[in-house]
């Protein structure tokens, strides 16, 4: 489309040679946004700013999902650590198998002592439901201080958090 320049007047286009002797991008023009150099610098520093700060925003949401990771294998052994106290080992089934069928002299007094053994440890066993409330505990813990240690990597000011987090504590 040619237009000349009495019919562009009426028209919303503007003549291609009128961008040449202005500065501002011929996308704000169109759109209908005048823009001077004064915003052009401002918008150059912002958009600085921005790919100055996401280098530390990413790293912080990798140590997040990392730490959360940790902490999930570090509570799942914890569990299972705590699951199993007061439960014989399989060594300890097979040696209690083994002084069981054998015939020498002292097989009641192992069997004896197998089977003391195995009361006592049935007695000391954990509650599976406090296990539970204690290994989720010390995750949910953990995971709050890390968020914590994210939110500070990106410069956010997390004393008061800390305050609230310790007031809680406390109450």
């Amino acid at each position: 489309i040619s237009c000349h320049a009495q019919d562009c007047s009426s028209s919303h286009f503007v003549p291609a040679r009128s961008f040449a002797s202005q500065r501002v991008p011929v996308a704000m023009q169109v759109l209908g946004l005048e823009l001077n150099e004064d915003t052009l610098e401002f918008l150059k520093e912002k958009a600085l700013m921005v790919l100055l700060f996401l280098p530390r925003v990413l790293l912080a949401i990798l140590v997040i999902l990392l730490g959360c990771r940790i902490i999930n294998c570090i509570a799942n052994r914890l569990q299972r650590g705590l699951e199993s106290v007061g439960k014989p080992s399989k060594a300890e089934e097979h040696e209690d198998e083994e002084s069981q069928d054998s015939t020498s002299t002292r097989t009641p007094t192992r069997t004896f002592t197998g089977k003391s053994l195995a009361k006592v440890k049935n007695a000391t066993q954990l509650n599976p439901t406090l296990v539970r409330f204690a290994v989720s505990f010390f995750s949910n813990a953990l995971k709050c201080f890390l968020l914590l240690e994210g939110a500070a990597m990106v410069n956010i000011q997390t004393t008061s958090f800390l305050a609230v987090l310790s007031m809680t504590a406390l109450a």
